[in-house]
């Protein structure tokens, strides 16, 4: 293993943003920005060792900073919605800035995609950076710490390990929205590729993709994802089933089997031969297929990134929470750590 440093580029405001890749034994990597905490670049071997870079991107920082869609970057201090921003906590009541239909998503416009995050540890297989969010940011109450580490190992898997803590009450929510092409970035379509989540219901939620409470079963509908369905197979039924029309695919918060770190999905490229495992500790995971991606869309290389272009699967704890006694608390108070992992684990199927 072993870890470099370069330089990605310079903002407008004439900041120097690091670039940070860790490579195995076996020359796959992993390019971390400490613009928002970004996935650059992520090149995993095929069944004949061929390298490719299998997470949509952009060629500098800036690009993230304006260009929409939140591709590759660390989402906070709370990911998915908010109803119209408002939560109550300690009877309490918070405005947030809403960004999206009425609602607050990711964090807000300026939330922690678009921050420079500073690198505190690195090792030959880690990279940890740190994000300090100031009490009444985009609204939310208190100041969040915010640490996470990259690992990439030998075996090709890549774990991320989120840590927060803050010095009053507040909400917190973080995931991770890398958009993943098992068969590469530049190929434009998710073609054959499989998407597999073990879970038995999906929240339901409103025309804003706000949640209502109520949990939808999935069984003997063409939302179970129990065993292996093409994304080809879910997409062609996009005007016909209103659900998948909605959101122009799959956009949905899957209820996950289980708890504590365990597989909650899979997708898998034949033709590649990439299969890729997802284990989390968290409740739920986004399930999101690239419904708004479109050809005016351009990422690394110039490359064109039209809809479905690729998938992300953002594990999390439940959106619109703060709202809903009965979802898994997102609260965290001082003394409490925020403490959660996900790993993208990567073979050939």
């Amino acid at each position: 293993m072993s870890i470099s440093r370069s330089v990605f580029g310079t903002l407008s405001t004439g900041e120097t943003v690091p670039l940070y890749t860790i490579t195995n034994s076996s020359g796959a990597f992993v390019k971390i920005s400490a613009l928002g905490c970004v996935i650059v670049s992520l090149g995993i071997p095929d069944r004949s060792g061929k390298l490719s870079d299998v997470v949509l991107g952009y060629d500098t920082p800036e690009e993230y900073r304006r260009k929409p869609k939140f591709i590759g970057v660390t989402v906070g201090r709370f990911a998915n919605r908010i109803a119209k921003g408002r939560f109550s906590l300690d009877n309490q009541d918070f405005q947030l800035e809403c960004n999206n239909n009425g609602n607050a998503l990711h964090g807000g416009s300026n939330g922690f995609d678009k921050q420079l995050w500073n690198v505190v540890e690195t090792s030959d297989d880690r990279v940890s950076l740190e994000h300090i969010s100031p009490d009444g940011t985009a609204g939310y109450p208190g100041t969040l710490r915010v640490r996470l580490s990259y690992i990439f190992d030998e075996s090709n898997a890549l774990h991320l390990h989120y840590e927060a803590q803050c010095d009053r009450p507040t909400v917190c929510n973080l995931t991770h929205h890398c958009y993943f092409n098992l068969a590469g970035h530049q190929t434009g379509n998710l073609a054959h590729q499989t998407i597999q989540v073990l879970s038995d219901g999906i929240l339901e939620v409103d025309d804003t993709l706000i949640p209502t409470g109520r949990i939808l079963l999935v069984a003997g509908t063409p939302l179970d994802l129990n065993e292996p369905v093409p994304f080809a197979q879910l997409h062609g039924l996009i005007g016909t089933n209103p659900l998948l029309t909605t959101g122009k695919g799959l956009d949905f918060n899957y209820v996950l089997h289980g708890s504590g770190l365990r597989k909650i999905a899979q997708a898998c490229d034949p033709d590649s031969g990439r299969v890729m495992d997802v284990l989390s500790d968290l409740p739920g995971v986004q399930v999101y297929s690239g419904g708004n991606l479109n050809d005016e869309v351009f990422g690394k290389g110039g490359t064109a990134y039209p809809q479905h272009a690729a998938f992300c699967l953002e594990t999390q704890l439940f959106p619109d929470a703060p709202n809903h006694p009965e979802f898994p608390s997102t609260v965290l108070r001082p003394g409490e750590r925020y403490d959660h992992t996900t790993i993208y684990r990567f073979t050939i199927g």
